[in-house]
């Protein structure tokens, strides 16, 4: 399978504690990740252009992530921030003039959010976005994002959902909430990240049971699905939650040039293939035609 050229990572974290220290309320330790290994891994997987995700270990300060947009530059770089109550339209407008084309909701990093008040909040954070038309960005259970279906469909922006929708392997070798996120995904403006296989299930798992998700995913629009490589790939310690927030978690050993080949060869359409890995995210983002 011939891999698509100059390719888009539509999600990658900037980790940078000594400039920009992690917010006390936090779930684990990352160590560094900057933009100079960024670069490096950027070369390895193909892509020339990039996505800055807003991490759950910074809250709502996107200092690191915006240094890093203005380091990278604006052909290369989209940023996805995370913003809170007291953000003001002001301060809205400087993130997109900064390069941010999203907002983020990480369901999965605070156990403590329910579907209730999941939906109260993105129907809050829609508002918000309307006006500026930034996409909003979701990382959540499928079962949480089935509680704001409503709230999802009336959506005036596009709408993200990260990592697979958060499909899970069960024992049982099925994808739990896979129906859920094909009928959201039913909306036109509902989208799709090809990311993160690893937060799906074990190896074996992923190769058996992801192929036919995308699969139908690409069937029911190929326009409307992103890859991203998900680096540096935290959540490599498998004890986060008795982890001393003083230890640094390791990032996972995990080859995302290997991902490029799998999804590759998952899609296998060419055409589709070069919109997942390229054309879509311009659409999506805002990056210039070649």
């Amino acid at each position: 399978m011939t891999q698509p050229l100059g390719i888009t990572d539509c999600h990658v974290h900037i980790f940078e504690p000594t400039r920009h220290p992690y917010q006390q309320r936090r779930s684990y330790t990352p160590g560094r990740a900057g933009v100079l290994a960024l670069h490096n891994h950027l070369h390895r997987v193909g892509a020339d252009r990039v996505v800055l995700v807003q991490p759950s270990v910074y809250g709502s300060d996107n200092s690191a992530m915006l240094g890093a947009l203005k380091e990278l530059g604006p052909s290369m770089a989209r940023g996805v921030a995370v913003i809170d109550l007291t953000t003001t339209e002001e301060e809205l407008e400087i993130l997109a003039a900064t390069g941010v084309r999203g907002l983020r909701l990480n369901v999965s990093a605070d156990p403590q959010r329910t579907p209730l008040n999941f939906a109260d909040e993105l129907r809050a954070l829609l508002n918000r976005t309307a006006p500026s038309s930034l996409l909003v960005e979701i990382f959540a259970a499928p079962s949480v994002l089935a509680e704001a279906a409503q709230v999802i469909s009336e959506s005036p922006v596009p709408v993200l959902l990260d990592h697979f929708g958060g499909v899970r392997a069960t024992p049982t070798g099925t994808l739990e909430g896979a129906e859920t996120v094909l009928d959201l995904y039913a909306q036109p403006q509902v989208w799709v990240k090809l990311s993160a296989p690893y937060r799906v299930g074990q190896e074996h798992e992923v190769t058996d049971l992801l192929p036919s998700f995308v699969q139908t995913l690409t069937s029911v629009s190929h326009e409307r699905l992103v890859w991203a490589s998900d680096w540096p790939h935290t959540g490599g310690g498998q004890d986060r939650a008795i982890r001393n927030l003083a230890q640094v978690e390791p990032f996972r050993k995990y080859d995302a040039a290997a991902s490029v080949r799998q999804v590759s060869e998952w899609i296998a359409a060419p055409e589709a293939i070069k919109a997942i890995f390229k054309e879509n995210a311009k659409s999506l983002y805002g990056f210039p035609q070649d």
